[in-house]
């Protein structure tokens, strides 16, 4: 699986035509999504993400919801989703192994 890891401050929603998938991850603003994700997320409204498949991950410390809220406005834009990846603070060792079986899970949905 080919991947681009961009940081939110440099998409460009022309990145996101023709992808096979979308994952957004970021932390959490006052329990809601970072405003510059929720900008780009926003964008991406034009563009047609049917049937594609769509992630996201948080890492949290008290505000757990807004992996379900980027999870929501994927679905919103009709793509068939993936249970969203949590992670408290910093990931430990058995962290790093749920963000990689979620990417291995990710990859699947991609097929």
């Amino acid at each position: 699986m080919d991947v681009k890891l961009t940081h939110v401050h440099e998409a460009k929603i022309e990145d996101i035509k023709g992808i096979d998938g979308l994952v957004l991850g970021s932390g959490t603003y006052h329990h809601e999504i970072m405003p510059a994700l929720e900008v780009f997320i926003e964008l991406a409204k034009n563009v047609d993400l049917k049937g594609k498949a769509g992630a996201a991950f948080c890492s949290y410390g008290w505000s757990p919801e807004v992996v379900d809220l980027k999870t929501n406005r994927l679905k919103g834009f009709g793509m068939v989703t993936l249970n969203g990846l949590l992670i408290h603070e910093k990931p430990d060792e058995a962290g790093l192994d749920k963000c990689r079986e979620f990417g291995k899970k990710l990859q699947k949905s991609t097929r």
